[in-house]
């Protein structure tokens, strides 16, 4: 008698990838559409009034400080910069010494 393959089941198939193209850039982006719409996020966009509320829960929860006392303790070097809430809080309000412009000073 001659041996035959199994055949995999269903389930054993490979996950396999949505097809992507490269961009001019070099970046893969899908072609399906409907798998970017339902793996982003919305956009929101805030008012000045509604980011600082917004800025203020976000920095309170993360290091449970304000805005205004996390930006004096992180200008005064009290602050631990290798801490991710840390780290997280500065990318968030946007502060920090950035890698193109390092002699400016923090926000």
């Amino acid at each position: 008698m001659a041996k035959t393959k199994k055949r995999p089941s269903a389930a054993a198939k490979p996950v396999t990838r949505a097809k992507t193209r490269s961009t001019s850039k070099g970046v893969s982006s899908s072609r399906s559409k409907a798998r970017r719409d339902t793996d982003l996020a919305p956009i929101v966009r805030f008012t000045p009034k509604q980011r600082a509320v917004y800025l203020e829960r976000e920095v309170q929860s993360a290091v449970g400080m304000s805005v205004a006392e996390f930006r004096r303790a992180f200008a005064a070097g009290e602050l631990d910069s290798g801490d991710m809430d840390v780290f997280s809080v500065t990318a968030l309000l946007g502060i920090g010494v950035s890698s193109r412009n390092r002699s400016k000073a923090v926000a």
